[in-house]
């Protein structure tokens, strides 16, 4: 028997509300054969209602943040400076360190529970700390692509190809894949 790690890092709504993403791989996973594989999720965010519909499942959840509703932002000047910044290599790069508790959390998920297959379900720079820890770990990394990637810090391209398998939402996702991050058709 498999187990396979899937993994959702996007943000709920103000509202709670989540999207469609959550929904195809809870829909995947109601494909997959429960006699062969043991499903286990990590979602950043704990939302009450995907928590339960993933636990009738009999899929193990883990959550990294708890969700707090919050009022809107006011897209201030401050807030457009900042939010520019974070598109700078600088601050890409030292996103890594960052991220280093939530890669030590996902490398403990991945070696307590045997994990052989890893499943990241945003696209590739969301999941950049996800594909770290499953390389540490050496096992399989599967990329679900849902967004065009803009920029690519050069640092990073190197990791292109570790994705045993990229999964594109739509054509235009794919033809993103293959003429930007020159990733192999197949």
């Amino acid at each position: 028997m498999k187990n396979i790690l899937f993994i959702e890092t996007g943000r709920p709504s103000i509202s709670g509300a989540y999207g469609g993403s959550i929904r195809s791989v809870i829909q995947l996973i109601e494909l997959l054969d429960l006699n062969r594989y043991n499903i286990f999720f990590q979602l950043d965010y704990k939302i009450p209602t995907v928590v339960n519909e993933l636990e009738a499942l009999n899929v193990k959840v883990f959550t990294s943040k708890d969700f707090r509703r919050k009022s809107k932002i006011k897209r201030s000047f401050f807030y457009n400076f900042i939010r520019k910044y974070n598109q700078t290599l600088p601050y890409q790069l030292l996103s890594i360190f960052k991220k280093k508790k939530e890669i030590q959390n996902i490398i403990n998920i991945i070696k307590k529970n045997n994990i052989s297959i890893v499943h990241a379900n945003d696209r590739f720079l969301a999941n950049f700390h996800v594909l770290i820890a499953a390389r540490l770990c050496g096992v399989a990394y599967i990329q679900h692509q849902r967004k065009f990637e803009d920029s690519i810090p050069f640092l990073f391209r190197i990791y292109k190809n570790y994705p045993f398998k990229y999964i594109a939402i739509s054509a235009a996702i794919k033809k993103n894949l293959i003429d930007y991050l020159k990733v192999d058709a197949k």
